[in-house]
């Protein structure tokens, strides 16, 4: 099922999201973003946000050795990365209920009537 991420923006608390339910591989995160979006996301997006979210503390990596003897990294939520993802979901929610205002008032709430 294609969700569709709705733009780069929002490729940090989506990835967010994925690694704090599972961690995982760099790869593998590649490839569930990729079942979420429609195909606008590059894999090298997916790298890119990976390393910058290490540098800025939200997420940790490590070392993790396949059984062939390849070396990837494992990706993990970090204290910082789940106070990040709050911040997202309070945000959202505050913005959910602008959303609604406005499309109560477009469709003949009480502010359209109001203002008639």
């Amino acid at each position: 099922m294609s969700l569709g991420i709705p733009s780069a923006s929002w490729l940090v608390p989506f990835l967010l999201l994925l690694v704090r339910e599972r961690g995982s591989c760099g790869h593998e995160l590649t490839q569930r973003v990729a079942d979420l979006d429609s195909g606008t996301m590059r894999p090298g997006m997916v790298y890119q946000a990976l390393r910058q979210m290490e540098s800025e503390g939200i997420v940790l990596s490590e070392p993790d050795r396949l059984d062939c003897g390849l070396l990837r990294r494992k990706y993990s939520i970090t204290g910082s990365g789940e106070a990040y993802l709050e911040l997202w979901a309070n945000s959202l929610t505050e913005y959910q209920k602008e959303v609604d205002l406005f499309f109560g008032a477009y469709a003949g709430g009480p502010m359209r009537q109001a203002l008639g």
